[in-house]
Parts: C-alpha cells; structure tokens; sequence
C-alpha cells in the first residue's frame, strides 16, 4: 500500500514524505498535492517504511509544483505554498495569473470597469470564465451565484497550494470548462511533528497613506493514542488591506453626422477600498488502524469588502463648438473641449458582506491490499448581503472647464467660482440605492471504490457515485434612482432653506462637517491630494460631498433623503426618491428600477456516477512506456424554481394623439387591455431535467525519464446560471410621448397645456428560461514536457475547445394572452447557441541555474506565454433583468475577458538564506463588457503589465522577514469605449503602490 505524508525539519517550510517505489500513475494529479482530503491519501504505513525529502522556500514550491504537474492523471498546473500559510503573492488571484493561460479580472464584475477590485476579482482560464471552484476537492460556491466563489472571499494564509486542473478525468466532478481550480488546505497527517506556526504583516498603499494589518496563525499535531493515531490543525487568519484608485473618465461617445465623436461628460474619481476577511479552519484526523481513516474538516469564511468613492461629472456639450477639436481619421474623436457647466458631484458607499461555512467528514477504507472504499459527506452554506447608496450634490453655479484629451493622459482645467468652498451653496439633486440578500447551502455525498489489478498492462480501476442537492434564493433591488430636488439641472432650488435637504448643509464651513437639520455629519469638503500620483493637476481640488458617515447608514440616509424629495418637490405629493423599504418581493412592481424579478428561488439536485480504468507498461510502444486512463462519467440534473409568472404593467399614459389613424388608435386599445397591472402566475413550479454524458481519455507516452508527451480528450459541461433560469416574464409598453403646450393646443383639440399625449412604438418583454440546457465543450491538449531537473521544466501545450450551447442573450416573439387579447409579442431571454471553438498554445519554462559559480548558482527563472484564438460563440448577459445590456450582447463582438496573449516572467533568487522574486505579468487587450453601468456600450481594457516583488531573508531556523512589493512601476490602466471602428478614450486608472513588511515564524 502507499501513504503521503508531510513533516518538517529545520528551517524547512514543509516536508514531503512519500514511500519509496511510488508509481507516477497511482499518485495522481490530486493523491500527489501536500494537503488533500482523507479521500484522496493513500494507505497508512509505518513510518519506518518511507524516506523524508526536504524542500524549502522557492525552490521547494516549485519542485512541489513540477511533481504534480509530471505526475499528474491529466493536464494540470499547481501553485505550492513557499511557506506555511504563505503563496507567493498575497492573494490567491494574484497567484493564480501566474500560472499559464490564467488571466485575472481586475474588477468585481465585468459590467463596472470604472471601479477596479484592491485584490481583483475572478479567474479566466483559456479565455473562458467558466470556470470551477473546488476546496479540498469539493464544491465551493458563493450565494450570489451559486456556482463559483470569488477568490478575494478566500485567506490566501489558509492554503497549502492551489491545483488548476485544464482537462479532466472521469472521477472529476463536472461543471468546468475553462477548468477547475482546486484550493487545498492543509491535514494534521501532512506532518510528523507539531507545527506552530505564524504571519504578521502590516502593508501600506501610497495613494491611501494608511497601513493594514494581518495576521494568522497555525497549530497542527498528532498523537499515538489507545484508539489509534489521532491529529488536529487549527487555523486562523484575519486579513485587512485597504487601497486607493484614482480616475479620469469619459462618458459614452456621440457621434455627428460629419463623423465626430463627443463624450456626453467627463469626470474624475477617487475610490477607497477596504476589506477584512477572516478564516477559521480546523481538522481532525483519526487513524484507528492501518484499515481506517477519518478526516472531520470545517472551514468559515467571511469577507466584508467596502467601497467609499467621490466622483466629479462635467456634461460637454454634444454639439461641437468651435473650441473642440478632433482627432484626424476615421474616428475624429474628440481631443480638446472648452465649456461651461454646473457640476455633480457624486458620493458612493457600498458594502458587502459574503460567509461561506464548510463542514465535511471523509473516510477511507482498505478490506484488502487490493480494494480501497472511500466515502465523502460535506454540507456548505453560503450567505451575501450587498448594499450602496449613491447621493449627488450640484453647485449652485457652473464652471468653465477645459479638457484636453490629446495626451497620453488627461489634463483638466477647471475654474473656481466664488462659494466652491461654502457648503450652503450646494443642494442634494438625486439618489440611487442598490441591496442584495442571498442565501444557498448544498449537501453532497460520494463514495469511491479503487481495486489494484497485478496486471502488466491493468492497474487500476476506479467507479464511484455522487449525489447533490442545492438551494438558491437571491433577492435583488436593481438599481433605484430617484430625483431628490427639482429645479434645472437636476439641482433644484438653491435657495431652498426649508426643505429638509439644504438644512443638512447649513452653517458649515470648509474643512469641517455639515451639521444642522436631521443629521449631523452628513457632508464632507473632500480634497483629492496627490491625485493620480500628481500626475494630473486639478484645479479643483475640492469640493462638497454627502459624507460617509451620512450615506454608510443606507437605510437610515434613505429615509431621511426621501423626506428631503417630498418636502422639495410638493410637501407630501409622493414625488422624488423613495427608497428601498425592505420588500423585496415588491421589486419590480411599479418601481424605477431596472431587476424585474425579484426574488429568485431555485433548487437543483444532481445524481452521477464514473467509471475510470487505469493502465500502463514499461514497454507499449517502440519499447517506451505508456500510460493513461479512459472512463465516462453520467450525470443527471434536476432544477426546479417557484412558480413562472407573467407581468402586464398598465400603461402609464391614457392620452392618445388625436391624429393618428383608427387601426393606431385600435392597437393602443388592445395593448391597454392587454397591459392592464396584471400578474398572471402558472399553475405548477418551473422545471427542467438533462443528462450528459462525459467521456475521457488521457494518455501519457515516457519518451525519456526526463521527456514525457501527453493527449487528453474529454467532453465537459457547464450548467446554466441559477438567475438566468427563473420562470418569469415581463411584458411592457415602449411609447413617445410629448407635451401639449401654447404653441401646439391647436393641433390637439380637448387637450390643456401639460397634458401628456403617447403613441405606441412596441410592445416587448424580458424575463428568464427555465429550459435553459448546459453548455458543453469537447476539448483536446497535446503536450511536451521535458523534465531536465527537480526545479527544471520545459513544456509544451496545444489546447482546443469546441464549444456547443453556448448562452447568449436574444429576442424571440412569444404569444401571450390576458384580459381576453392575444398578442405576439418580442421576449429577450438567455438562450441556447449553436457552436463556438477556443483554441491556443502555452509554453512555460523555469530553472534554477545551480551550475553557476558562487552567488550566481542562487538565479532563477520563471516564465510562461499563452496564445488564444476564438471563432463563433457569443456573450452571456450578466443580468437579463437589466433592459440596458439587451442591444449589445447580439453585437459582433469578441468574448469578454479573453486576451490573446498573456505573458508571465519572474526573476528568482534563493541562496544564502535570501530568497527574492521580481515578477512581472502582462497581458494583451480584451473586451470586458459588452455593456458598461451608465454608458451601456462595449468597454476595453487596453494592453496591461504589472511588477511585483518580494524579499525574505532566514533570521534563523524559526524566524523569516522580508518585504513584498505590488505595483511597483505604476502601470497605468487605460480603457476605451465603443464599437469596433469607433472606439475612444474611456478611463485612465491609477492604482496603489503597495508595500507590505512581513514576518513569519515556525516551530
């Protein structure tokens, strides 16, 4: 039988204790990773029976990392921990977009690129974002979706190393394309000796000028007792960073009829962001004897990332004045503006708070030296909250302003009126508000058996089941804006003493709160110091904001704005903000905002079972050795949600123009009948079924020791997003409407000055589809790898996906009857597409140079490059119930996220008790949206390096300091907005320099 073990030894990080004569097939792309589940151990054996190897620091990470990517069942890149609780970056996204073809999202979700995540956001492999999330090789998953979790909701502290799986085996659980990411923990069995072990960091950001700290902490121990071999690991981390991102940033383009394109606006922000994320983790491990082993794991993890940020917004005016100039060429975008305009200024919080509770117990079982059972049971439950506030002030007079876009960076001149400073001169104008609540638990169960064949060419087969059960509940507001004073340019009355709303901003003076009224502290005069790193100069500098300690109270600020609109607009009239009360299944219902749906309610079942038979001989073909395994894996899902309902909201606007024709006003006839405030619920759940069935082959020909060659072929799923299923449609009238006034009563006979008169353009809807099927691929790699040294690789990979069902988002004409009309009538849904196909080239290379003289021989290299291309295929909508990204996702347009080039190099050094990495990450430009928050066009990323670094230096045997550095260079993020061929300056963005000085003890 075979075991896996890890100790400690001196100054070591980690130990791997392996048993002698252990077959590269019979460990195992998962049985070969340091800290891995009772279910994927191998058998106990005495420890007289194995050999201790001893690897520290970067050399140990990368030989750890090169051992699993050699042994390996199928294609796979592993990131190791340098040290107890430690990457090698700070993040498990920022490690991750290290490995090839792995690409980091730089913001929370792909349809805000003006506000960039401290840490990043997801992972794209290959170019595609389907991608699986697995801890300790099992489901993990965040409430909002459901289906993956993000990486910044995860304590880099608590990993042993992080497994990227870009094929697959049949034993692997489905539900990846792009790949699955395996986040692996540590076991009190990985070691032979106790550990205690601890970090503490305080990191600093130049542009925030505040430090953060963090800190974890480790214990793990085993012990020889009458019942058996028993070991415990307690963990825990709490993490805290905080930065600052500086903007300049344009609007949406207009473009006229001589070709010239105008921004609507432009602006510049500045967004503090702060997290704290803590982690409890704990595991027992029990073996009674050499036939049994119990593992009992149980992780917590919460994050609370917040988001303070003051924005402000000039409108240009979209007629060209003779001040404006344009680029030359087919663009003609604009390059320099002079105007005049009253300001906004906009204060945004937001907050969120994300928990994931893992528990799982494990067990393995050996009848005979032959046949290992193992059986798995895990329950993990998921909460997310979200919520932001968004108030804006105008100034009671307007500035001339010049922009000048010609640069490579923005310049802006802005002339400061008399009262800029005076807080009495500004007045609420609007308010949004935004809230999530969601929830989503699972619980699964597996059991595999494993039975060794004394065979030549047979060594193993393996069979196994799985069985799942999850619910989902999200509630989301959508976004709710309301007017807060009225008057022109959405300021209103600046002299408005009495209202509610001034009175908040009375009797200030610069440099201090506002106070008076309801509430004190609710505006602030913010300066922007060191804008962008002093590299744009603001002439203003400062201005009134609502406050954070106002807006950070949502609901409290709510309420308190909403008075403020009734007593602005008409003393108690209902007009202006009203914000969001708590009902979440009134959402959608007569509100101004844009989610239709509500509260979405779905629960899914999965059943599946695997067969896999693993083979090998020395000499298979042309007297080298050949390996590999083939199975299938069949699983069948089941979803069902609540209840599918149609909407028909009336419509809001009687007056029909008294000119159109009889067959016009007969439509709008029908269409108010039609649309008469209905909810038309069906009569049984929302329900849907599929199996796939999921082959694989993965063979792996041993041309040398050192050279080895690889093919994988396998079908792999995707299953469609909980949110795009829900069972609902929404119907509504698209009208024009105008005003009667003096100059037009004539034509309108029996119309007042100020009535409203609508014509009926169309009538269309928006909603889910339940029937949605899972997305599948049939994917293929061929690799060379060349193993020259324990830290030497050079290596090889040819990848393709042919993609089938893909999800994109499209109108269909749909019947529908209510109140006795039957109409055809234009649905947007997420649909089914046809074929798509990615395919690409990885080339990846290190070594350390051992044979140089002297210091020298401690240089090393780290480096790797991807190449992607993509045809066919379409973009999913990220949020279906948002009415302003329906256009764009039918636009011919590239895959969002995908870069064709990626580039990574790192520098190493590690020799006397130095060990030192410069790393740099490159990427090439991608789409990140089809369709940005505001401007509802299609925005870029242009091409994007990073540098990094880190130093640590061996105090002695139990103590290691050192320095890491982020974004060293500065690099600046620049994005563009528009179409193919159209395509203009968006944002500049500049980021933190981030430093952070780290100790780190073992004992």
């Amino acid at each position: 039988m075979k075991n896996s073990r890890t100790a400690l030894n001196g100054r070591s990080a980690f130990s791997i204790v392996l048993k002698n004569g252990v077959s590269a097939v019979a460990l195992g792309a998962l049985a070969a990773a340091l800290a891995m589940p009772a279910v994927a151990q191998e058998a106990p054996v005495e420890d007289s029976d194995v050999t201790e190897v001893v690897v520290t620091g970067q050399r140990a990470q990368l030989k750890s990392a090169q051992k699993i990517k050699r042994d390996a069942d199928t294609v796979v890149d592993s990131i190791t921990a340098t040290d107890i609780g430690a990457l090698p970056d700070r993040s498990v996204s920022e490690a991750l977009q290290r490995v090839a073809g792995v690409t980091l999202e730089r913001t929370d979700t792909n349809r805000d690129p003006a506000r960039l995540s401290g840490e990043g956001g997801g992972v794209a492999i290959r170019g595609l974002n389907y991608v699986r999330t697995e801890l300790n090789g099992r489901d993990v998953f965040s409430a909002k979706n459901g289906r993956s979790i993000g990486f910044a909701d995860i304590s880099a502290d608590l990993m042993a190393g992080v497994d990227v799986f870009k094929n697959t085996t049949s034993d692997q659980v489905e539900g990846a394309i792009g790949g699955t990411v395996n986040l692996r923990t540590r076991l009190p069995f990985d070691s032979k000796k106790r550990i205690i072990a601890f970090s503490a960091d305080s990191n600093y950001g130049d542009l925030r000028k505040d430090s953060f700290q963090s800190g974890s902490l480790t214990y793990s121990d085993r012990w020889d007792t009458s019942i058996g071999e028993i070991g415990l690991l307690l963990n825990g981390s709490l993490s805290n960073v905080g930065t600052r991102s500086d903007s300049v940033t344009t609007d949406s383009y207009i473009t006229d009829s001589q070709g010239r394109s105008t921004p609507k606006g432009f602006g510049y922000k500045s967004l503090e962001w702060d997290q704290e994320r803590t982690a409890i983790a704990g595991a027992l491990q029990w073996r009674p004897n050499d036939q049994w082993e119990f593992t009992l794991q149980a992780i917590q993890a919460k994050a609370t990332p917040k988001s303070m940020e003051n924005t402000a917004y000039f409108d240009i005016n979209t007629t060209p004045q003779s001040t404006y100039k344009y680029a030359g060429g087919t663009r003609g975008a604009l390059t320099y503006a002079e105007g005049n305009d009253s300001p906004i200024f906009i204060a945004r919080y937001g907050e969120d708070e994300k928990e994931t509770n893992d528990v799982s117990l494990s067990f393995k079982f050996y009848p005979s030296d032959s046949l290992t059972l193992t059986g798995d049971l895990q329950y993990v439950k998921s909460q997310s909250k979200a919520m932001s506030l968004t108030v804006n002030t105008t100034y009671s007079a307007s500035s001339d302003f010049k922009l000048d876009l010609s640069g490579d960076l923005p310049q802006m001149t802005i002339g400061q009126t008399a009262g800029y400073e005076t807080a009495a001169s500004y007045a609420y104008q609007s308010a949004m508000d935004h809230y999530e609540d969601s929830e989503a638990d699972q619980f699964a169960a597996r059991f595999d058996a494993v039975y060794e064949f004394d065979s030549d060419w047979l060594k193993k087969v393996k069979v196994g089941v799985r069985y799942t059960d999850k619910n989902s509940t999200t509630r989301e507001t959508g976004w709710n804006w309301g007017a807060v004073s009225p008057g022109g340019n959405w300021g209103g009355d600046y002299n408005i003493t009495n209202d509610g709303v001034n009175d908040y901003l009375a009797d200030a003076t610069p440099g201090k709160t506002g106070s008076g009224g309801q509430l004190s502290n609710v505006a602030s005069y913010v300066k922007l110091d060191n804008f962008m790193h002093g590299n744009v100069d603001l002439d203003l500098p400062s201005a009134w904001f609502a406050s954070k300690a106002f807006i950070s109270n949502t609901r409290n600020a709510g309420d308190i704005l909403h008075q403020a609109s009734l007593n602005a607009w008409c003393g108690g009239c209902g007009y202006g903000f009203t914000p969001f009360n708590g009902d979440y299944e009134a959402v959608g219902q007569g509100r101004s905002d844009n989610n239709l749906s509500g509260i979405n309610v779905q629960s899914e079942t999965t059943k599946a079972f695997y067969t896999a038979l693993y083979f090998g001989r020395d000499n298979a073909v042309g007297g080298k050795a050949l390996d590999g395994n083939v199975g299938f894996r069949v699983v069948k899902t089941d979803v069902e949600g609540d209840l599918p309902y149609t909407t028909y909201p009336q419509i809001t606007t009687p007056n029909v123009d008294p000119a159109a024709s009889t067959a016009e006003k007969a439509e709008i006839a029908r269409a108010k009948l039609f649309l008469n405030n209905t909810k038309v619920f069906g009569s049984t759940p929302s329900q849907n079924d599929y199996t796939d069935v999921l082959p694989s082959l993965n063979l792996r020909l041993h041309w040398s020791d050192e050279l080895q060659f690889r093919f994988s072929a396998s079908k792999a799923m995707v299953r469609p997003q909980l949110s795009d299923m829900q069972g609902y449609t929404s119907i509504t009238a698209n009208t024009t409407t105008f005003t009667v006034n003096a100059g037009n009563q004539a034509q309108y006979p029996g119309y007042a000055p100020g009535d409203y008169i609508a014509s009926l353009n169309s009538i269309t809807g928006i909603g889910g589809n339940p029937n949605l099927k899972p997305l599948t691929a049939n994917q293929y790699d061929l690799t060379a790898e060349w193993y020259f040294a324990p830290t030497g690789s050079l290596t090889a990979a040819a990848f393709k996906k042919d993609l089938k069902n893909y999800f994109f988002g499209a109108s269909q004409v749909e019947s529908f009857t209510n109140n006795g009309v039957t109409l055809d009538v234009p649905v947007y849904r997420v649909h089914n597409g046809k074929s798509g196909e990615i395919s690409g080239i990885e080339l990846a290379y290190q070594q350390f140079y051992d044979f140089l003289p002297g210091a020298l021989s401690g240089i090393g290299v780290q480096t790797n490059f991807t190449y992607i291309d993509s045809s066919g295929g379409a973009n999913p909508i990220s949020n279906v119930n948002d009415t302003n990204q329906v256009t764009n996702t039918a636009a011919d347009l590239p895959l969002e996220g995908l870069s064709d080039k990626v580039f990574n190099f790192a520098l190493m050094y590690e020799k006397y008790d130095i060990s030192a990495r410069l790393a740099y990450n490159w990427r090439s430009e991608y789409l990140m949206t089809t369709s940005a928050a505001n401007s509802n066009m299609p925005v870029w990323m242009d091409a994007y390096g990073q540098l990094d670094a880190s130093v640590f230096y061996q105090i002695n045997s139990n103590l290691k300091i050192g320095l890491q550095g982020t974004n060293l260079t500065n690099d600046r993020i620049t994005t563009k907005i528009g179409f193919p061929g159209q395509v203009a300056n968006y944002s500049w963005v500049e980021q933190d320099r981030r430093l952070a000085i780290v100790l780190r003890g073992l004992f």
